[in-house]
C-alpha cells in the first residue's frame, strides 16, 4: 500500500503539472483528474490505515489464542508430574515463568519467523 501511495502522489503531481501547462496554454482549468486522483490517494491511505489496525487487532486475538493454548500444554504437562518436582524451588520458578510470559513469547517467536519470511521475499 505504502508504494500505491507514493505511485498515485506522482500521478497527482503530474497532473497538476499537466493542468498548469493547460492553463498557461488556454486559460483553462481542468481539475476533475487531479481531485479523482486526490481521491484514490485518500481511499489507498484509508485502506493502508484499515490494514494495519487489523493487523494489530489479528496480532492480539493471536496473541491471546497462543497464551492460552501453551498454558494449557503447562498445565497438562505439570498434571503428569509428582509432588517431588513442584517442591523444587527451581523447577517450580520455571515453571511459573514460563506460565507468565506464555502470552508473550510465543507470539515473538512467531512473528519474528513471519518478518524474516516477509524480509526474504521482499529480498528476492
Amino acid at each position: 500500500m505504502p508504494a500505491a501511495v507514493a505511485f498515485v502522489g506522482s500521478l497527482i503531481v503530474d497532473a497538476v503539472g499537466g493542468a498548469a501547462q493547460l492553463h498557461r496554454r488556454t486559460g483553462a482549468f481542468d481539475l476533475a483528474h487531479v481531485w479523482t486522483l486526490g481521491a484514490l490517494e485518500a481511499l489507498a491511505v484509508a485502506t493502508s490505515a484499515a490494514a494495519a489496525r487489523g493487523i494489530s487487532l489479528a496480532q492480539s486475538l493471536l496473541r491471546a489464542q497462543l497464551g492460552q493454548r501453551v498454558n494449557v500444554m503447562i498445565l497438562d504437562k505439570a498434571l503428569t508430574l509428582d509432588l517431588p518436582q513442584f517442591e523444587d524451588s527451581e523447577f517450580y520458578d520455571k515453571l511459573t515463568r514460563a506460565r507468565r510470559e506464555a502470552s508473550s513469547r510465543p507470539l515473538s517467536l512467531v512473528m519474528r519467523t513471519f518478518s524474516l519470511m516477509q524480509n526474504a521475499i521482499s529480498l528476492v
